[in-house]
């Protein structure tokens, strides 16, 4: 009922910001997730919407309660990278 959304712009303004400072290192893992707005969760009433239901609001409620578990790092979702995707400088 939901879905994740990769805010890949924000990803690329930091690293540009960073490299025209002369701060981004390089080789290395750099993870953007929920909590610094790497990525975020779209809320499930826009799919309500589009496929014209009434969604309980105890959904959204329970969206919002795993948001700030995941924020907080009460919930954890195992990282999938272990290791930089290239050596470059």
């Amino acid at each position: 009922l939901t879905s994740i959304v990769k805010r890949a712009d924000r990803a690329v303004f930091k690293i540009v910001k960073a490299t025209a400072r002369g701060a981004f290192a390089g080789n290395e893992i750099i993870t953007y997730d929920l909590a610094n707005g790497g990525v975020d969760i779209v809320s499930p009433q826009v799919w309500a919407r589009h496929a014209g239901v009434r969604l309980p609001a105890a959904i959204e409620r329970r969206l919002a309660e795993l948001r700030l578990e995941l924020t907080r790092g009460v919930s954890m979702i195992p990282p999938r990278r272990d290791r930089p995707l290239c050596t470059c400088r």
